[in-house]
């Protein structure tokens, strides 16, 4: 289509960038150059290049020119971290990157044909949290959409406003819609760019959304050439369409709507002047041409004409799902009911909306934005609505504070010229007069500007949070005991909620099994008694789990706490001792790091104090191990100066004899003047992963300290010899020896894991990653499931690890690892040493059980675990048969986590940048080989709804096509349980 323009209009200008203009000829061969260079350099048609490029006449021509080799595109902003970068490199396998302007070859290179369905480019979304998904768009999806662009708008794209980065979809027709038709892309940095350009450079459409279309108009930048406006992205309210018409030269105001796994747009609505619709708010409009929209419930039936419903789109916009993750394409990308060809799909928006009796359709917002305060079902765009139908308010956006029933309420950010005091109350009085009581905010934040995205999209995340005068739980039910009192409070403290209501859903708090296990040890130690743990998973409630505390504890003489001996200081614990005969051993996988690049002004005095002062404050890190086998004070290790990369890369690698050597190694590495790399290395005698956290994070918080000239942050510090006398007189309790009892019981034969490639057992060496998906559909399944068995998610993902297990192995039964912090009591939290453990969970799945069926029975284990912690796993471990190469109890384990582990290189900053450490740039660096000692581990992450699953298993076990098919095959189980829980559990 461009190319056909080129020979057209050779000398008309196809692209103006800061006072340059090129055109369509001189366009034409830049791009035929960068197509002609992308070959040389071995790029083959249908592969993927990135672009990475700052916005100019370049970087449209690489693109050009990577279509031209037959090959698509990746927008890759040069903003983004590197860390981000690599991620998206390595998913969409990208055959090399443009990141400069090159000089390319010759341009008389033949641009290759491309087939309706080879990938043109390919965007990514949500990259802001969580790992981003690709979403691959084909030459017919960008075809269908630029033919109807055409049709629609005609001449006014013969000069069209380009300020979208071309990471996101709306770029496509900015710069292509006209570059198509033989128009000129006018390219700019910002659309607030638009008043630097003389006279707008005759802009006749430009596109943005709502709220930065409010900037132009205040700010008075709208050239009175542009005939017409196109907004989406956000939802568009009446008062601003009155302020285009009449402040601005626009004829026309359209209002888009779709997402980017739809080529950008599935409706429009040509928004008239005093013409807002019959919902009070402007329509998004009918289906664009070959677009076909279903509105359904949550069972998947049609919806009546003006009842609200989850927004399917299908048609020829529709991209084939994401890139790599059949498991995430699987739950988005659904079969069509009817109105398309046989085989067709359609994509769940997660988006609401209704037919209007106008016959247009109409935006409600995002399903999962929707809250319930004091009971009623609330959308926070309805109440934006309103509050942008008052005078003085320019934007508004509508947030929740709290995150407990009964104790969330809503918060108004407003940007608004008037006096804050003035305008709360006239707020107030305005919204009663328009919504019911529930839908008027609780609290009011004003701003100057709302935060956003690149892509000028409000960013939600970073809206403050009121003020402390302002936050204020929602009147509950008070405490009408002091149990009660007692136990709301704990809840809250483990919550990390303000209140909770006595009738309150606990299970609603925080999802995981923590906060009970919390609650319980504090519980029972408040009141003397060992209480049960299942009761804190049967009581959903505060006040059923007070009658059932006082059912049981009738009558009963508090308990003594077992008796602590003075803490002698240098004794081992178990699991020390268990690390020590590893290390003699000269076993692998006993030092973890943390290694961080720091670029920018680095204060080498206040990092050297910082260090100082954590390993002043944890004494096992200025330990040494003598013989016999003790600890013993040791000189202090302090802050290592070094020169070069390979200088650190040696010092991590480096024999650590713990006899000799205190076990945490600080150093920092110069690179260049202002670029360095910061190390915190710490030998497992004296840590875990949850030390690894610890640790840093105390090093940044004094260092941000030093540097800002704070005071230095008081903390609570238990040291690891008080931690493990106290998990000594557990253990060696009565209590605790009914508990080893418990274990050497259900421990007893336990099944060995035998998988497919189990003949080629080996020594433990790299192992096979691999990551999949749960989609938000599954992972609202299973923990709906598991709420209704009074389970927790972990156990629901446990389920669906040994149901995936079963079906793989055939085998009965399965152990499977269950890690542990072993700091439940707040004040323990920060115990720098080896205090995380394991549970072992034995799982049965015989006599072809349910899923639900096996739910049960994987909490009903889980709870036994749990009430049976006092004894060290790794002592029970000990205890068996010691195999080379295979871990004595169980082969297997799994995690279900928010965020990735610390000692992942490409998350390690991530600890880092909680702090103001002034303005210092930081970046992971180590890129080890995963390695495991297990045969198959796995870890879910929490993102945004979905589940992100992190398979590491022996390569010497399982080959990489089997790591994949049990990722499928657990995928599918999932899946099909979220569905239909009481179905039999199918074989592999």
């Amino acid at each position: 289509m461009f190319e056909r323009q080129a020979v057209l209009r050779p000398d008309v200008v196809a692209v103006r960038h800061r006072g340059h203009a090129v055109t369509y000829g001189a366009l034409a061969t830049r791009a035929r150059g960068w197509a002609g260079h992308l070959r040389d350099t071995g790029v083959r048609p249908g592969d993927l290049v990135g672009i990475q490029l700052d916005r100019s006449v370049d970087m449209v021509a690489a693109m050009l020119g990577v279509l031209m080799a037959g090959a698509g595109y990746v927008p890759l902003d040069p903003a983004y971290p590197p860390e981000h970068v690599a991620f998206m490199a390595a998913d969409a396998g990208l055959a090399t990157i443009i990141c400069e302007p090159a000089a390319v070859a010759s341009s008389r290179f033949v641009p290759v044909p491309a087939s309706a369905a080879q990938v043109a480019y390919v965007l990514y979304t949500s990259g802001s949290t969580g790992q981003p998904k690709g979403v691959p768009m084909t030459h017919a999806n960008a075809v269908d959409m630029l033919t109807w662009a055409t049709g629609v708008f005609g001449d006014d794209l013969l000069v069209v406003l380009a300020s979208t980065s071309i990471c996101f979809d709306c770029s496509i027709l900015e710069i292509f819609g006209p570059l198509t038709y033989g128009g000129t892309t006018v390219l700019v940095d910002s659309v607030m760019d638009l008043s630097a350009e003389p006279s707008g450079l005759g802009v006749r459409l430009v596109h943005s959304v709502p709220s930065v279309i409010t900037e132009l108009l205040r700010t008075d930048r709208l050239p009175q050439t542009v005939r017409t406006a196109i907004v989406g992205g956000e939802a568009l309210w009446a008062g601003l369409v009155e302020q285009i018409y009449a402040r601005s030269s626009i004829e026309r105001l359209v209002n888009l709507y779709g997402p980017t796994e739809f080529t950008s747009y599935a409706t429009m609505a040509i928004v008239e002047a005093q013409s807002v619709g019959d919902r009070g708010s402007p329509p998004i409009g009918l289906p664009v041409a070959n677009t076909r929209i279903h509105l359904l419930d949550s069972a998947g039936n049609a919806v009546a004409h003006d009842e609200p419903g989850e927004m399917f789109i299908a048609g020829a916009g529709l991209a084939h799902g994401y890139l790599g993750r059949p498991g995430l394409t699987a739950e988005r990308f659904v079969p069509e009911p009817g109105g398309g060809s046989p085989g067709e799909r359609m994509y769940c928006t997660g988006d609401l909306g209704a037919w209007g009796a106008d016959g247009n359709l109409y935006f409600f917002g995002r399903i999962d934005d929707q809250v319930k305060v004091r009971g009623v079902r609330i959308e926070p765009t309805e109440v934006e609505h309103a509050l942008l139908g008052h005078p003085a308010v320019r934007e508004a956006v509508v947030g929740t504070v709290g995150s407990q029933p009964g104790s969330i309420e809503l918060v108004a950010y407003i940007v608004s010229d008037v006096d804050e005091i003035v305008a709360v109350d006239a707020l107030r009085i305005f919204l009663r007069e328009r919504v019911p009581s529930p839908l008027v905010p609780a609290h009011y934040v004003f701003l100057r500007q709302l935060p956003r995205l690149p892509n000028g999209k409000i960013d939600r995340r970073r809206l403050p949070a009121p003020g402390p005068a302002e936050v204020a739980c929602a009147s509950g039910t008070p405490p009408r005991s002091q149990l009660e009192g007692l136990l709301a409070q704990l809840w809250a403290e483990a919550a990390g909620i303000e209140e909770v209501d006595v009738h309150a859903d606990l299970f609603a708090l925080g999802g995981h099994s923590l906060p009970a296990l919390r609650v319980r040890v504090r519980a029972s130690e408040v009141l003397g008694v060992d209480l049960p743990l299942r009761i804190f998973f049967e009581q959903h409630t505060v006040a059923d789990l007070a009658a059932e505390i006082d059912r049981l504890t009738a009558g009963q003489v508090a308990q003594v706490t077992p008796h602590l001996d003075p803490v002698k200081r240098g004794e081992l614990s178990a699991t020390q001792l268990e690390i020590l005969k590893r290390a003699e051993r000269d076993d692998g996988g006993l030092v973890l790091p943390l290694v961080v690049r720091l670029t920018g002004n680095l204060s080498l005095a206040a990092l050297r104090w910082a260090t100082a002062m954590v390993v002043q404050r944890h004494e096992i890190l200025r330990s040494v191990v003598s013989t016999p086998p003790r600890l013993a004070v040791a000189t202090p290790p302090e802050l290592i100066l070094i020169d070069g990369q390979a200088d650190f890369v040696d010092l991590i690698a480096r024999p650590w004899d713990v006899r000799l050597e205190p076990p945490v190694r600080l150093f920092v590495a110069r690179l260049g003047e202002d670029d360095h790399v910061f190390g915190v290395v710490l030998h497992a005698i004296a840590a875990d992963a949850w030390t690894v956290e610890t640790v840093s994070l105390q090093i940044l918080e004094l260092y941000a300290a030093a540097i800002g000239g704070r005071p230095v942050p008081t903390v609570r510090t238990v040291q690891y010899a008080e931690w493990a006398a106290e998990r000594a007189a557990r253990r060696d309790s009565p209590a605790g020896k009914e508990q080893r009892r418990h274990w050497e019981e259900m421990l007893a034969e336990a099944p060995v894991l035998t998988l497919p490639g189990d003949v080629r057992r080996a020594a433990p060496g790299p192992a096979h990653l691999h990551i999949f998906w749960l989609g938000e559909a599954t992972v609202r399944g299973l923990i709906g499931l598991a709420r209704e068995e009074s389970a927790t998610p972990y156990m629901a993902a446990v389920t669906a690890f040994a149901a995936a297990l079963h079906a793989t192995t055939g085998q009965p039964e399965t152990m499977i690892g269950c890690p542990t912090s072993g700091r439940l009591r707040p004040e323990l939290t920060t115990v720098v040493g080896p205090c995380m453990d394991a549970l072992a969970l034995r799982c049965d799945a015989s006599g072809e059980p349910t899923f639900r069926e096996l739910l049960r029975r994987v909490r009903s284990t889980s709870l036994a675990a749990y009430a049976n912690d006092a004894v060290p796993f790794v002592e029970m471990a000990s205890g068996f048969p010691q195999h080379p190469n295979r871990h004595p109890v169980f082969q297997t384990s799994v995690v279900l986590q928010q965020r990735p582990s610390l000692l992942d290189p490409s998350y390690s900053a991530e600890l880092m940048g909680r702090q103001d450490i002034g303005g210092i740039q930081l970046s992971g660096v180590l890129d080890e080989p995963p390695m495991t000692a297990l045969d198959i581990e796995l870890a879910f992450f929490e993102r945004d709804g979905d589940w992100e699953g992190v398979l590491t298993c022996r390569s010497d076990v399982l080959a990489a096509e089997e790591v994949q098919a049990f990722a499928q095959t657990l995928s599918d189980l999932a899946s099909a349980a979220a569905d239909a829980p009481d179905s039999p559990i199918k074989r592999a």
